[in-house]
């Protein structure tokens, strides 16, 4: 689990939907509570804070747009990513207008939810750190106006003064007219002029906004921040053109009214690089999370988490999912005569053929020890058997030679076949089903493909 842990919520009025999302995020290294009621959602808001929520659209009690403004009222700098099943133009606007992070349309696979979390995430970080300043800057402008005792407004003023200063990014801020009263140090620096210089400028003299002008004042018109807006400053020092990220926020007094805009900027110049990497790096703890470090297939727990997302989506859509068992035949004799790293090869070898037979959508996955099994979605039990038996005659036909000048091995598979929804309506059912045939097929004789329970004689071989 990830030390800097985040408390995520799961709003989905179905158990097994609740279950596949709980589990994907725990693939992830996240940790979910999990409810089934929109007003059981807001509740477990109002009670703690949660750093992102994924909320299912459709809920029987309160419509999920409903929903989300309302935790976003309770808890603005709570992430919220709308999740859906059937998706439509007017309920993404909602979802936009209510200041939903994403909208993901059901189903998707792993690598979309971790890349939406992962930016979630980042944004309520920067979000929390903006928070922090405008404090800072609104406190400030509070004793200002107020005029504390001598003594206490003068300290408080020069602590606040001090934050502002040596704050690393550089801040401008602008009154409601949009002329730059406040720059930092940070911002001379990034700028390239005086702070006297810039303040009574415009403030888009200095920060290219372009055709977005209109788009980003027309947000800060309705809503507090706009976050992660990337442009152009220009030092007028040097006339180098830089790369920044800017959060804008909207200023406001001690009686909330509005007295103008503060811009975070920060030089990405560098950091872009460093974010690469780093998100190079994440990519593979998320590919580690869920991959066997053998055979670089799937690993068994991101299996039973497809299993379960491609059973419900064949359910809802009225479709066919087929689930093959794999065991190679003879597996152990390999391991004991040549040893356990001759063996892994050998493991390799079979997940190249096995992934060789499968289309892009298909999941393969080590089931543990010397067992394999392929999430097939969208297929029926005939195609399945198709799909099994070009498996198993690939195999048969793999030249594999074992260390020490030794005559190649002989390899083949016992598969068994399992469909959805005749042979099983829930995941384990689907599992139990496959793992019996699969067992039938090795008691016959091995090497061959059983789709059928009690017709040995029908097994292919």
């Amino acid at each position: 689990m990830r030390a800097d842990a985040h408390r995520f919520l799961v709003v989905d009025d179905d158990p097994d939907i609740q279950q596949v999302l709980v589990d994907l995020l725990f693939s992830l290294g996240y940790t979910a509570d999990a409810v089934g009621l929109g007003r059981d959602a807001i509740d477990r808001v109002r009670a703690a804070e949660y750093d992102l929520v994924l909320l299912d659209q459709a809920l029987p009690d309160i419509p999920g747009a409903d929903v989300l403004r309302q935790i976003k009222h309770i808890s603005p700098n709570t992430e919220v990513i709308i999740v859906t099943g059937q998706s439509s133009l007017d309920s993404a606007i909602a979802a936009v207008r209510f200041d939903a992070f994403d909208y993901l349309e059901k189903p998707f696979g792993v690598g979309v939810l971790a890349e939406a979390v992962e930016k979630a995430i980042h944004r309520r970080r920067g979000r929390l750190e903006e928070h922090h300043r405008l404090e800072a800057l609104v406190r400030q402008h509070e004793l200002e106006r107020v005029g504390d005792t001598p003594t206490r407004a003068a300290s408080d003023r020069a602590l606040w003064e001090s934050v502002v200063r040596d704050c690393p990014d550089a801040l401008v801020a602008a009154g409601t007219d949009r002329v730059i009263r406040l720059a930092n140090d940070a911002a001379v620096r990034l700028i390239g002029l005086p702070a006297s210089e810039m303040v009574g400028r415009p403030i888009e003299s200095l920060i290219e906004l372009g055709e977005y002008e209109d788009l980003v004042w027309g947000a800060l018109d309705t809503r507090d921040s706009l976050t992660g807006f990337e442009t152009f400053i220009v030092n007028r020092c040097t006339d180098r053109r830089i790369p920044v990220e800017i959060n804008w926020s909207v200023l406001r007094d001690g009686d909330g009214m509005r007295i103008g805009a503060l811009a975070v900027c920060r030089d990405v110049t560098v950091t872009r690089p460093l974010l690469h990497v780093m998100n190079e790096a994440n990519q593979e703890l998320q590919a580690l999370a869920v991959s066997d470090p053998v055979t670089g297939l799937y690993n068994h727990r991101h299996f039973q988490a497809a299993l379960r997302v491609e059973v419900e989506r064949a359910r809802r859509h009225n479709r066919s999912t087929s689930l093959l068992m794999i065991d190679v035949d003879l597996f152990k004799p390999i391991n004991d005569t040549y040893g356990h790293a001759f063996g892994d090869e050998v493991l390799r070898e079979l997940a190249r053929a096995i992934e060789g037979e499968l289309r892009a959508t298909d999941v393969p996955c080590r089931y543990g020890g010397d067992e394999f099994a392929v999430v097939l979605p969208e297929t029926d039990a005939d195609e399945a058997r198709r799909v099994a038996q070009r498996m198993l005659d690939t195999v048969r036909a793999l030249p594999v030679r074992p260390p020490r000048g030794s005559e190649a091995l002989r390899l083949s598979l016992s598969i068994g076949v399992a469909t959805y929804p005749e042979d099983g309506e829930t995941a384990g059912d689907l599992i139990a089903s496959a793992d019996s045939r699969l067992y039938l097929a090795k008691q016959s004789g091995r090497s061959q493909v059983a789709a059928e329970t009690e017709r040995p004689g029908s097994l292919a071989r």
